[in-house]
């Protein structure tokens, strides 16, 4: 068995997304993610993003650093980082929050504006467990 861990990072996009870049990132990260049998949950809201990374752990530190990279983004603050028995986002390809309130397939009303980096971070326990519920409440 591959050892599992997950990742949580936010960070703030460099302009807002219009309908079509969200619709175009979304695809992205389902078709990398899917690739390297990774999953997770990405939220994003009036330019914040969250997301949650899961799967073997060479797929999710690969897919992390060319996240770090991506220019759409700036500020990225890892949450949390470190190793999981199971996956608890298996089912989720990924959920979004628009910025406009159209509909987007995968879209979930969640997120508010995160804290900068510079204040202080969130505890890993708290973190997960609003994850997890938002999960819960959310399933199809």
């Amino acid at each position: 068995m591959k050892n599992l861990k997950h990742i949580l990072y936010t960070s703030i996009a460099v302009a807002l997304l219009s309908k079509q870049e969200l619709e175009s990132l979304l695809k992205q990260a389902r078709d990398n993610n899917e690739k390297a049998d990774v999953t997770g949950l990405l939220l994003y809201t009036k330019g914040s993003f969250m997301q949650v990374l899961e799967g073997p752990e060479t797929s999710v530190d690969d897919i992390y650093d060319a996240i770090k990279q991506d220019t759409r983004h700036k500020d990225v603050v890892t949450l949390f980082d470190g190793p999981i028995s199971e996956r608890h986002f298996d089912q989720w390809a990924m959920a979004f929050n628009g910025q406009d309130g159209e509909a987007i397939e995968g879209l979930s009303d969640f997120l508010h504006p995160f804290k900068s980096k510079d204040e202080t971070k969130i505890p890993e326990g708290k973190v997960k467990e609003l994850l997890l519920r938002f999960r819960d409440i959310n399933k199809h």
